[in-house]
């Protein structure tokens, strides 16, 4: 399900750049004249790897539920095998 990276929440679960991922922190920013843009530091729940992102205020993301990362994680698995 696609929302608006304005919607997004610490804890949630999503998927960036094909990629399963979790939300640690959220900040929404406007630095001076510039647009304003949210800047989330993720989890990749593959890798266990911490990152940044910057996402445009308008950004579409894939929020993931509980029976799409089953899925997903499934398929992800059977391709490795």
């Amino acid at each position: 399900m696609a929302i608006p990276a304005t919607q997004m929440r610490p804890g949630m679960v999503i998927r960036h750049n094909n990629e399963l991922c979790s939300v640690f922190s959220v900040e929404h920013r406007t630095p001076g004249n510039l647009r304003a843009f949210i800047q989330g530091k993720l989890r990749n729940l593959r890798t266990g790897a911490i990152f940044e992102h910057r996402f445009r205020s308008g950004d579409a993301i894939d929020k993931i539920t509980d029976g799409q990362a089953e899925v997903f994680s499934l398929k992800s698995a059977d391709a490795r095998a």
